[in-house]
């Protein structure tokens, strides 16, 4: 490779070519929705505010307002209020959210398959870990 390679690029086709396969298995309005709804059931444990979801996606607060009050009206989850304090609502996933969440997680997989087909464990782990080393940098800046 190059040493002047710019990557950014890359990383732009790479995220289309995803987008597209995704959106052949699902449409382009519960690809979001999937995503944050795997994200709150990694999280069932912990209470989950809109703060979290902003972070995960690195998304502003208006985006994400708009995509979770879209999910409340799909009855995919709920904001219910938090005893200690009456401005913060967590995010709750409702039945047909966790019912919803398992089709998604399917469709998820098999475009995952088909992206690290030819991975071995070990390149797909450092890939991940290359990306999250990436995100984290950024972040910093």
């Amino acid at each position: 490779m190059e040493s002047n390679y710019v990557f950014a690029p890359s990383i732009k086709a790479l995220y289309n070519l995803l987008r597209q396969a995704y959106e052949k298995e699902m449409d382009s309005r519960n690809l979001m929705y999937g995503w944050v709804l795997a994200f709150l059931c990694r999280r069932e444990e912990a209470d989950t505010y809109q703060k979290d979801v902003e972070a995960y996606f690195s998304i502003g607060r208006s985006t994400a307002t708009t995509i979770l009050q879209a999910m409340e009206r799909e009855g995919l989850l709920e904001r219910v209020g938090v005893p200690s304090d009456g401005r913060l609502k967590k995010l709750v996933l409702t039945p047909k959210g966790w019912t919803q969440s398992v089709v998604y997680e399917k469709e998820y997989l098999a475009v995952e398959e088909k992206a690290f087909a030819g991975f071995s464990p070990a390149q797909k782990a450092q890939f991940i870990a290359s990306m999250d080393k990436i995100q984290e940098n950024l972040r910093r800046s």
